[in-house]
């Protein structure tokens, strides 16, 4: 066994509903909105949310590519009128 003074290394397989907001900087009530209304993935074990890391990651970067191409499309549309 290990002493308390070396750092183990685990694998995070989800976060809790605080700590993935924490992780992109919003409220936890804005993280909770997004599980309602925009599918973002999560599961319940024992009565408690679990948000899996893999899917959370993706599912953010899904986003911001959304975001990204909307932002394009409308600076193009501007730059046409």
């Amino acid at each position: 066994m290990k002493s308390n003074d070396q750092t183990e290394h685990v694998l995070r397989l989800a976060f809790t509903p605080l700590e993935a907001a924490r992780s992109v900087k919003v409220s936890e009530r804005t993280l909770r909105l997004w599980m309602r209304e925009y599918g973002l993935p999560y599961f319940q074990c024992r009565g408690t949310v679990r948000i899996p890391v893999a899917e959370f990651k993706e599912w953010i970067c899904e986003r911001m590519i959304d975001e990204k191409r909307g932002e394009a499309i409308a600076n193009q549309i501007l730059t046409e009128l």
